[in-house]
């Protein structure tokens, strides 16, 4: 352990402080600030914390024990709620005893004297309030759906709610229009963001992006268009959203068996699971929509918001906004509670010409439907004349992996190949 450890300090001390690194002398000041910096650290990337070291980054050792630098930092940390996991430990370097101060990265928000920090760089700052309500509705600690809103109860469409509550009693479950507060769209007069987000008819004016935008990039992936904003209740963007984006994916031929069969490009099911899966997921607390990004050689819905650990290997239900994704399960949008993820890898392990990513740092969730890059994709795209490298954009590989794939085409007489030298196209056999 101390070998791993002191290269550790090593490499830190050599590449100097970072947004996951920090140098402290052995003073009074240090230990005031300590417990704010361990917060931060915990609150950010995690990280390390030197004490014994100067700001230059040069050795220069602890003035009292190991024993006595280690219990004033215990104590210190009697301040911090929750308590983040620490390692307290001393090492010699050129002779000199340090004190590390190791923090690692918590799921939880750390507050110290009711601030929450942040490392940004080499700096700490305190979070807003809205950055607290964002983390902890990522940590599912507090769900946006439930918080109390600006707009009364009798703003909410109410034939739109009396049709909720049709629904709910055909699925056995209670209701009625006196109950809207243990439905969660009330709370005493007032509508919960939940009713406001699912029930009034332009949410907008409460909270200006909770929107679905739809983009198109270019062949080079460097131009965006925006296609269409969807605005409107939750209920109606969802509706409108799941149509275009279906009427959007194009059949193509696909050769199976030696046969050529017609498929959709993308699969729709998956699509669809993905998209719900971010209206009723996304952190609305962030001021940001739900994006169906539309690249030449993939479909990426990204929401804001926070995957819950371990969801991709063992899916289970952890609702982001449990009054959204019950009324969403009530209206049919949602067929089981935790399916969504193995509907979506099910869906593409079936489909023979994508495959899908799941990505997610703290702040996004990104689902990437990929075309798989091969002689019936070079196929697709060949219904009007390309050329090598306009392939190579629109699929994302490398010219000769192109050329590659081309050749087998050329030899079956499904492509041809048109014009010579660098005008040379390529275009399918009609």
């Amino acid at each position: 352990m101390e070998r791993k450890a002191m290269k550790a300090v090593f490499k830190a001390i050599a590449e100097g402080e970072s947004e996951e690194v920090e140098f402290k002398e052995d003073s009074k000041e240090t230990y005031k600030k300590i417990a704010k910096e361990i917060s931060a650290l915990a609150n950010t990337n995690g990280g390390l914390i030197l004490i014994g070291v100067s700001d230059k980054g040069e050795v220069v050792g602890i003035k009292r024990g190991e024993r006595e630098v280690i219990k004033k930092i215990s104590d210190s940390m009697l301040t911090l709620i929750p308590k983040p996991r620490v390692k307290l430990y001393a090492l010699s370097i050129e002779g000199k005893k340090i004190v590390v101060v190791e923090v690692e990265r918590s799921r939880e928000l750390v507050a110290h004297a009711n601030n929450a920090y942040i490392r940004i760089g080499t700096n700490i700052r305190p979070l807003s309030i809205q950055e607290i309500i964002s983390r902890m509705i990522n940590e599912r600690r507090v769900h946006f759906d439930e918080m109390v809103s600006a707009l009364p109860l009798t703003a909410l469409q109410k034939k739109l709610i009396e049709e909720y509550i049709k629904l709910r009693q055909k699925k056995g479950l209670p209701g009625s229009i006196k109950d809207l507060e243990k439905m969660g769209l009330a709370k005493g007069k007032s509508a919960t963001n939940g009713g406001v987000l699912l029930f009034y008819s332009h949410p907008q004016k409460l909270f200006p992006l909770s929107v679905i935008r739809i983009v198109r990039w270019d062949i080079n992936e460097e131009k965006m268009e925006v296609v269409k904003e969807i605005e409107g209740s939750i209920l109606e963007q969802l509706k409108e959203a799941l149509y275009w984006v279906e009427r959007e994916v194009k059949e193509v031929e696909y050769r199976s068996a030696g046969r050529r069969i017609s498929i959709k490009e993308y699969p729709l099911v998956a699509l669809r699971e993905a998209i719900i899966n971010a209206v009723a997921h996304k952190n609305y607390a962030i001021s940001s929509p739900v994006y169906i990004a539309f690249y030449p050689s993939k479909i990426v819905i990204t929401n804001p918001g926070l995957l819950p650990p371990n969801i991709l290997e063992h899916p289970h239900h952890l609702p982001t906004n449990p009054i959204i994704s019950e009324v969403l399960w009530v209206w049919g949008y949602i067929e089981a509670f935790g399916t969504g993820i193995k509907k979506i890898k099910k869906e593409c392990e079936r489909h023979p010409l994508v495959e899908v990513e799941f990505y997610s740092d703290g702040n996004v969730v990104e689902v990437s439907f990929i075309k798989k890059s091969g002689e019936d994709e070079v196929l697709m795209l060949l219904s009007e004349p390309k050329s090598s490298s306009e392939i190579a954009r629109a699929l994302g590989i490398s010219k000769p992996t192109v050329l590659k794939l081309i050749k087998p085409l050329l030899e079956q007489g499904l492509v041809k190949a048109v014009g010579k030298g660098k005008g040379r196209k390529y275009v399918k056999n009609a």
